[in-house]
């Protein structure tokens, strides 16, 4: 059964701009994005491959794109057509490249490269590296190719290798010792090339190998890039440094430590990227700082220009980001932020979600766009800001939240306001419930405990005590009768809310069991767990229903609408899924 809805565009891992710029590509957790560059509107998500897509590459003439996982899939790049599968390799393909021809194409693995011919989708040759490549590049030819390598004794080496015969050519750099950063890349023209080691920079002859110029005691370099007249080389690491790349003569630093680094087309902008405050962008000539645009979450991933020098783009960890180059304003921000937990409100018009940086993010279900963010548990002294949980009133007038800092905090939930924090738990805050008549509030703890609050008091009332391991989830049945609790034992247990009486306990998840929920009329029980499902349960007899499958990686949140017509599911995947209940509940009744 497939999701009828999905919100979220996964973790991402690289953004390419196709090279006529009509459109871009956006690797996630849960495939590929197609994206039109004038409307940033979504044209197609594909998802071919079964898990998430590392890399992404496309041809020069930009009518196919590449895209890597254990397999290489290759795709029409504007419809998103699928046009052929690459296979060769047994691990995850970390980077591609094409030949200059776009006929060939090289993708790299452990320890592995294959080339393939684009035409007839045979691997022509196999080379065996004697390290991990971390980069690769062709030519300008497409005669050699060159590769960044790390090898097991965490040392490295940068190679070269014949592309027609597979045969290694020659070895410009090669250490046992610790390398921490290396990164090879050809000039525009194919002429040299450019290679990150250590505190210094080399660039060697692309054809011959042999050294042109040594760039020393640069400071530690984490990327280069050459700007497309060949002119100018950029490097990226402790600070931002120009070079001439012809005669290596500094020409500038910018005093600002980034790890990705890219020129615009013309070359009179450089952009740059870290994990700490977002994308900057540089004038060339001046060494002026042009725009700070810090106006996404997370660390900085990739950065690039589109093909026109109109758009510079960057993909991170929780979104993907576009800016007019000239001005910084935002053209698109599709914020992807590992969803850690969800919850509707009592009318179906909002969905509340939970991060792990402690925002608090309410979004519009008809719509699909976020309205108001609370900035939840990000003032707490604890290290563990993560939102964990999050439940409404059933009268609609509190949202709680429940954190890794040990707390439990009460909202307004037409202003926002904080109104109380319950103390007591004496580990991380897995999850929160409130009772039916919004007078007692659960929580489920790392401690290995189900708590009971009085809401008007915040007086501890009771302590369950029966899983092994973590409680990850708790939820009180309608009539609020029952209590359900999911742990890291892998079980789920249902108790009575009154007694603290173990009832029974449902086995069938194979890994930890991250939320549950009653569906309304507490006939079913939906559980999410580490092992990618949702499981339904009969809450009468503790039978297994169904299993949904469609998350890539741990579903952390499940929630059934207030109608119990739908399920939504949030996952470390980076989006929310929406399921009808595949269940008649008159069947179940009839059991």
């Amino acid at each position: 059964m497939e999701a009828k809805a999905r919100w979220g565009k996964g973790i991402i891992y690289q953004i390419q701009f196709s090279p006529d710029n009509t459109v871009f590509a956006v690797a996630s957790s849960v495939g590929i994005w197609i994206y039109d560059t004038e409307t940033y509107k979504e044209i197609a998500l594909l998802t071919e491959h079964t898990d998430v897509v590392r890399s992404l590459a496309f041809s020069p003439d930009g009518k196919t794109l590449a895209s890597g996982n254990t397999v290489v899939h290759l795709w029409e790049a504007i419809s998103g057509q699928h046009q052929k599968t690459l296979k060769g390799h047994t691990s995850v393909v970390t980077s591609l490249a094409f030949g200059p021809d776009g006929k060939t194409l090289a993708g790299s693995s452990d320890t592995t490269v294959c080339i393939w011919d684009i035409n007839s989708e045979q691997l022509k040759k196999r080379i065996d590296c004697p390290g991990y490549p971390v980069s690769i590049a062709f030519n300008s030819d497409g005669r050699m190719l060159a590769t960044g390598e790390k090898n097991r004794q965490q040392g490295g080496s940068i190679q070269l290798w014949d592309v027609t015969t597979g045969q290694h050519r020659k070895t410009l750099m090669s250490d046992t010792e610790w390398i921490p950063d290396i990164s090879v890349v050809f000039s525009p023209d194919g002429t040299a090339l450019g290679g990150s080691w250590n505190n210094a920079i080399h660039l060697w002859n692309a054809n011959t190998g042999e050294t042109l110029k040594e760039l020393e005691d640069v400071g530690r370099v984490i990327s280069i890039a050459f700007s497309s007249d060949n002119t100018l080389l950029a490097s990226a690491g402790n600070e931002i440094n120009l070079w001439n790349a012809t005669t290596g003569q500094h020409w500038e630093t910018f005093r600002r430590s980034a790890e990705y680094v890219a020129f615009n087309p013309d070359c009179t902008v450089l952009a740059s990227g870290d994990n700490y405050d977002g994308v900057s962008l540089w004038d060339v000539n001046t060494g002026q700082k042009i725009k700070a645009i810090t106006e996404h979450f997370g660390s900085v991933d990739s950065v690039t220009f589109s093909s026109d020098g109109a758009t510079v783009a960057a993909g991170s960890f929780n979104g993907i980001h576009l800016w007019d180059t000239a001005t910084g304003i935002p053209q698109e921000t599709s914020l992807t932020y590992n969803v850690d937990s969800i919850a509707f409100s009592p009318d179906s018009v909002t969905l509340a979600w939970g991060y792990y940086d402690g925002f608090i993010c309410l979004w519009d279900t008809a719509t699909g766009q976020a309205y108001k963010t609370l900035k939840g548990h990000t003032d707490s002294d604890s290290d563990h800001k993560e939102v964990a949980s999050l439940a409404f009133s059933p009268d609609g007038t509190k949202f709680a939240s429940g954190s890794w800092d040990n707390t439990i905090r009460l909202w307004d939930v037409n202003t926002g306001t904080h109104l109380k924090t319950l103390t007591g738990h004496t580990s991380l805050v897995n999850s929160i419930a409130f009772s039916p008549d919004s007078a007692t509030l659960a929580s489920g703890s790392q401690d290995e405990t189900i708590r009971l609050w009085k809401l008007d008091t915040g007086e501890h009332i009771k302590t369950f005590i029966g899983h092994t391991k973590d409680v990850h989830s708790v939820v009180f049945s309608s009539d609020g009768k029952m209590l359900a609790s999911g742990g890291h034992d892998n079980t789920i247990r249902l108790w009575d809310a009154v007694t603290g009486q173990q009832l029974n306990v449902l086995v069938g998840h194979t890994d930890s069991v991250n939320s549950i929920a009653f569906s309304p009329d507490g006939q079913i029980l939906a559980s999410g767990s580490d092992d990618h499902t949702i499981r339904l349960w009969n809450v009468r007899s503790g039978e297994p229903l169904h299993t949904l499958n469609g998350h890539t990686a741990w579903v952390f949140s499940v929630a059934f609408d207030p109608k119990g017509k739908f399920i939504a599911s949030g996952s470390y995947d980076g989006t929310v899924l929406l399921w009808d209940v595949p269940i008649e509940n008159d069947a179940i009744s009839n059991n």
